[in-house]
């Protein structure tokens, strides 16, 4: 063989090279293109307060509390079960905001209006594919957080008093962001978290905040909480961050104007379940194998609310009451 010959294989290697990388790229793109991402909801958190200081003059006021920012037309807001979306006012006092982010509170104006039952922010998936998300659920009756989703999630079965009692093997775990949020209404107060003790007044407004670990016990009985045994929960008073941990210790003698965001997933297991809600029993199998998530953990109308899911392995025990909940098939 020739230099020349040498030369003239070594291009037309190289040609076919090329040819062959265009061809893989114009299958995977196909491929990529055929078969989209998954759709994924979006991660956020809120809070909602209602103002009804002025007589005649409500007002409803949805915060973003961190994640993902919502673009106006990608999200809606239901209250009472109806969009309002379109009357939502942003921080300047006008409809005419187009992203919602962390830190940004929309208001809708009441009037005279009494506190509504609850407020449902559901948003399309971050890919477009048409999932409706629940972002964020407070109250009942298909309206009522959030807390980050994580896969597609029918509107809740609206809940009410509620117990709970799984065998080992079907563990539940607190999500991350929810939380627990209340006023101080009884002397002798404090929490206690790594070490650092906190003494609150009267008037108080005590934030607890899940982290990471949501594995513990919580017990409240006739509006005093005694227990909220969680390694990584953010401590607010007064609106203000004061410390992230352990909580050691908590005692409120009494408190008022109780929110909760505390979301309980049951991940799919097979073991024995038992579910009540309101009277109905849901689930009593020895071998069911349904998961479970739970929205806005509150105590009963008895005024008792008592969580133990002290291991991400062993089981759940609950009663309080939830504003809905979900049953998720064994896949």
């Amino acid at each position: 063989m020739t230099q020349t010959d040498t030369a003239a294989s070594e291009v037309i290697a190289v040609v076919i090279l090329i040819a062959v990388f265009a061809v893989a790229v114009g299958i995977v793109g196909v491929v990529m293109l055929s078969n989209p991402p998954a759709d994924a909801a979006p991660a956020m958190l809120a809070s909602v307060t209602y103002d009804n200081s002025t007589d005649g003059d409500h007002h409803l006021v949805i915060r973003h509390e961190g994640g993902d920012p919502l673009r106006k037309g990608e999200f809606q807001i239901f209250v009472n079960g109806e969009d309002r979306t379109d009357e939502v006012s942003g921080e300047d006092g006008s409809r005419g905001w187009t992203v919602w982010e962390n830190g940004q509170a929309l208001t809708l104006a009441m009037g005279g209006d009494p506190e509504p039952r609850g407020v449902l922010i559901t948003s399309a998936g971050t890919n477009g594919g048409g999932t409706r998300w629940v972002l964020h659920l407070v109250g009942e009756g298909g309206t009522g957080t959030v807390t980050p989703t994580t896969g597609p999630t029918p509107v809740p079965t609206p809940g009410g008093d509620t117990l709970l009692n799984t065998a080992d093997g079907k563990p539940g775990t607190l999500l991350p962001g929810g939380y627990l949020e209340f006023r101080v209404t009884g002397a002798y107060s404090y929490v206690e978290i790594e070490g650092q003790r906190y003494d609150l007044s009267i008037g108080d407004r005590v934030k607890l905040v899940v982290g990471d670990d949501g594995n513990g016990h919580i017990d409240i009985s006739d509006s005093r909480v005694t227990q909220f045994a969680y390694d990584d929960i953010a401590l607010y008073i007064n609106r203000q961050i004061v410390r992230r941990g352990l909580i050691d210790e908590i005692y409120v003698s009494g408190q008022q104007n109780l929110v909760s965001t505390l979301t309980l997933r049951v991940p799919p297991a097979t073991a024995w379940t038992q579910f009540v809600v309101d009277g109905t029993t849901i689930i009593d199998y020895w071998a069911d194998e349904h998961g479970l998530i739970l929205y806005n953990l509150m105590p009963a109308s008895n005024g008792v609310m008592n969580l133990d899911n002290p291991s991400p392995t062993g089981t759940v025990y609950f009663t309080g009451s939830i504003s809905g909940y979900v049953l998720q098939d064994h896949t």
